[in-house]
């Protein structure tokens, strides 16, 4: 699972977590969930490298801008690590064009699929 340091925004756009790479809008059942914590908490989101998506190039409608770092072939699949903010991550992805280390990609979460963990204790908010 990838696990990114990450703070709670309470912006008008709505509630949000924040990274330096990216900014991922919280749905209302994620963001009751986290209606205990004020703006500015930092949390630990956590996702699994099957819930993302990635692409190569550096613009399009995916979410986030990343670099390729290193890509795996591994059968019918392919593992990709890429940089994000400062981070990496690693997505599962189906054999096709990623680019080579160095280059632009893009990146999507499934944010229905996005697990938020309290920095401190480690606990599960969802």
């Amino acid at each position: 699972m990838n696990l990114l340091d990450c703070t709670l925004e309470g912006t008008g756009a709505g509630p949000a977590v924040a990274h330096p790479g990216f900014r991922l809008p919280l749905s209302g059942h994620q963001a009751e969930r986290l209606s205990a914590c004020r703006a500015g908490t930092p949390v630990r989101v956590g996702i699994r490298p099957d819930d993302l998506r990635i692409a190569p190039g550096a613009d399009g409608a995916l979410e986030f801008p990343g670099e390729v770092f290193v890509t795996e072939p591994l059968g019918g699949d392919m593992v990709v690590e890429a940089n994000v903010g400062g981070d990496r991550v690693t997505v599962k992805a189906k054999i096709g064009p990623m680019g080579g280390p160095g280059e632009p990609c893009r990146i999507a979460f499934d944010t229905d699929k996005l697990h938020v963990f309290d920095s401190d204790s480690g606990v599960a908010f969802f």
